[in-house]
């Protein structure tokens, strides 16, 4: 999952092993973990953080967690779940009521209400697309809810309207096709400017408007299956930045010419290899984008011409499918699947001071004749160690 920065400064990301990892911004030790049901390819769901602090995500169990720090101990603290009996693979949205918006693997977006008073944590509504929900859902200013699906269409919902249970369908934009040629896998970008800016898998960027789901513009990259993974940045002036699988970071903006309106790259960056991580824009206009190669870049805008500047970049040894995201003091966080979770920092930081039994262990136990599975969590401060046990 991408890392969340949590307002204490914690950051939050969700591993394959089915643990939710709450990490020191400046160390990296591990101030608490929530352990999941499944331990392979199993939390996808980056956290959105809720109003009461509290962390809600998806994972490949079924299950929406709602978990916060604790006050004790190295054992996140469970504070409902809703089990959808499917599994998930989307990251949740926050409506302006509390309400979170989710997307699972039986093709439906999913409304669920937190708990209130005595009344537990519910799904409120379901919705029905006709392809897989890989696209995560954003949230409008107005509580509009647009996400794409693998069926080729963008979709624009409200909530349902007083005594009605079906959520009400604003518009819906096609793509044309579907699947590898016409499905949506990335979330959908939104603007101060009513413009919602989302990629296909047929290669094009769309540029619609989030109002009507009317067409603004489109721009064709060099893929046309399967084409586009990484969600779009907008910058404050318009630009888009995108990376799709055809290796270039591309910086995009409307151009208006005899034929119409058309996106076009005023500057764009080849990377050579496929791109499935979403750029992050610095205030110093730097992108921050990963790679499949196991590359973090950093590329600046051209000073002249239309290619971007290489301002450094990073190896890491895996695959790069989260994708970085920047802290309030500028600090840049990153995944990789080699296993590592890493932090870039202008100035020098303190170091973990824990001892050599602090990380996460693998192992099997023997119990009643049957060889089980386990994972175990463990911080170490001085003589003192807190531990988290999974028994799978």
């Amino acid at each position: 999952t991408d890392p969340v920065i949590g307002p204490d400064g914690t950051v939050y990301l969700g591993s394959n092993n089915g643990i939710l990892y709450g990490l020191d911004p400046d160390s990296g030790e591990v101030r608490w973990a929530f352990p999941t049901g499944f331990d392979v390819f199993d939390i996808y769901s980056t956290p959105a953080i809720l109003r009461d602090g509290s962390l809600v995500f998806g994972a490949k169990d079924g299950k929406v967690y709602a978990v916060r720090p604790p006050t004790a101990g190295l054992l996140g603290e469970l504070r409902w779940s809703v089990d959808l009996r499917t599994t998930i693979e989307t990251s949740p949205a926050i409506g302006p009521d509390g309400t979170v918006y989710i997307g699972a693997d039986d093709w439906k977006l999913y409304a669920i209400a937190p708990p209130e008073g005595t009344t537990p944590a519910r799904v409120k509504w379901s919705f029905q697309t006709q392809g897989d929900m890989i696209s995560s859902p954003a949230v409008g200013p107005d509580g509009t809810i647009y996400f794409g699906s693998m069926d080729g269409k963008v979709y624009a919902l409200q909530e349902p309207a007083p005594g009605q249970r079906e959520p009400r369908v604003r518009w819906t934009f096609s793509s044309g096709s579907r699947g590898k040629t016409g499905g949506f896998e990335n979330a959908p970008a939104l603007d101060g400017t009513g413009r919602l800016v989302i990629g296909g898998n047929d290669g094009l960027v769309y540029a619609l408007n989030a109002a009507t789901g009317e067409k603004l513009w489109t721009f064709k990259s060099g893929f046309s299956e399967y084409g586009i993974f990484s969600s779009a940045a907008l910058g404050p002036d318009g630009t888009v930045y995108i990376g799709p699988k055809d290796g270039f970071l591309y910086a995009l903006r409307e151009s208006r010419g005899l034929f119409g309106t058309s996106g076009k790259a005023v500057w764009k960056y080849r990377i050579g290899t496929t791109i499935e991580t979403s750029p992050v824009l610095a205030p110093d206009g730097a992108v921050y984008l990963g790679a499949d190669n196991g590359k973090l870049y950093a590329i600046a805008p051209p000073a002249t011409g239309d290619a971007g500047r290489l301002l450094w970049e990073f190896q890491t040894r895996g695959t790069l499918i989260s994708s970085p995201v920047i802290g309030p003091d500028g600090s840049l966080y990153s995944g990789s699947m080699d296993g590592k979770v890493y932090a870039f920092h202008d100035t020098k930081r303190g170091r973990s001071s824990q001892g050599p039994l602090a990380g996460t262990w693998y192992g099997s136990v023997t119990l009643g004749g049957q060889e089980q599975k386990l994972t175990l969590v463990l911080a170490q401060r001085q003589s003192r160690i807190d531990g988290v046990l999974r028994l799978q």
